[in-house]
């Protein structure tokens, strides 16, 4: 029953995110994309790090993002502490936060910004 009600709420939640055509991710990386996400979207991004120096190694698990089209071109994020383990530290939780995102100026097919 439990993995049932499991995939019943994957299958919920995936539903609107199949009627897009592509989707632009924030994930922890080393750039953010330009866009928000639209009104009444919600978009969730996870993923896993691992950093190698010489034998040690730094695992983040979690690296979540949380975002939500509040009113174009404005949205919320939310990113939930991630787990940090690796050689040689105290395993833990990392910082979450809150935030905006506002599309301040999006240039349409025309190559104007539009704000």
């Amino acid at each position: 029953m439990k993995h049932l009600v499991t995939a019943l709420l994957l299958l919920a939640f995936s539903l609107p995110a199949a009627a897009q055509d592509t989707i632009a991710t924030d994930r922890p990386d080393f750039t953010e994309s330009t866009s928000t996400v639209a009104q009444r979207t919600l978009q969730a991004e996870f993923g896993f790090t691992r950093v190698t120096v010489g034998d040690d190694h730094i695992d983040t698990a979690g690296e979540g993002l949380l975002r939500y089209g509040l009113r174009s071109p404005l949205e919320l994020r939310v990113r939930p502490p991630s787990r940090i383990h690796g050689d040689g530290l105290d395993a833990g939780p990392g910082d979450m936060s809150v935030g905006v995102k506002w599309d301040a100026a999006t240039v349409r097919d025309g190559g104007k910004p539009t704000p």
